[in-house]
């Protein structure tokens, strides 16, 4: 039976979700999640896309982006081989990572934006050492967003949802962290 075709809308913003295949790890060590989150800044620079949130984990990868017209389909294919091939390279392995292809929902309201961006952010807290602590994991655009770290990579776009939480960044800083925290559970 062939796969449906994927939920496309020119004008669209999108959750985009990866994992890996099987029982390997999409990320082996730090070096290739900052290798994948260089990766998504050089393609989102390319098609002009905006990152607005995004979280890297072992198995598996969140992010919020809009494509601004940019076809997600080919953004991502750029995306993924980039990475395998590095992954490939790099770990001395031959073959797919992904577990079949990118799974997308478009973000169809401004409240799935925001709880999208916080349901992203939290991801961490399933990880030893940042439950209650999700701004501090490296790997992820929540301390970003916090201020508690800079985007040294330049890849996110923090402005679309910190403008929805306050007039100033401090204020809307302390909104977000606030809200991303309610919606933990």
């Amino acid at each position: 039976m062939p796969r449906l075709p994927r939920v496309k809308c020119e004008d669209a913003m999108y959750h985009i979700m990866c994992r890996s295949i099987s029982e390997t790890d999409l990320f082996r060590c730090d070096e290739d999640k900052a290798y994948y989150i260089a990766l998504m800044k050089k393609y989102s620079d390319r098609f002009q896309c905006n990152i607005y949130a995004y979280c890297i984990m072992t198995n598996h990868l969140h992010f919020y982006m809009d494509p601004r017209g940019f076809d997600i389909s080919s953004f991502m294919k750029h995306l993924n081989c980039a990475y395998v091939a590095y992954y490939n390279r790099h770990h001395n392995r031959r073959g797919p990572l992904f577990q079949g292809r990118f799974a997308s929902k478009i973000v169809d309201s401004n409240t799935y934006s925001l709880v999208l961006s916080a349901y992203i952010h939290n991801n961490a807290g399933d990880l030893p050492g940042y439950t209650g602590r999700e701004e501090l994991y490296p790997y992820s655009s929540y301390g970003i967003y916090t201020g508690q770290r800079k985007d040294c990579e330049g890849v996110v776009e923090t402005g679309y949802i910190l403008e929805q939480f306050g007039r100033t960044e401090e204020s809307a800083r302390e909104k977000y962290l606030a809200f991303v925290r309610s919606m933990r559970d």
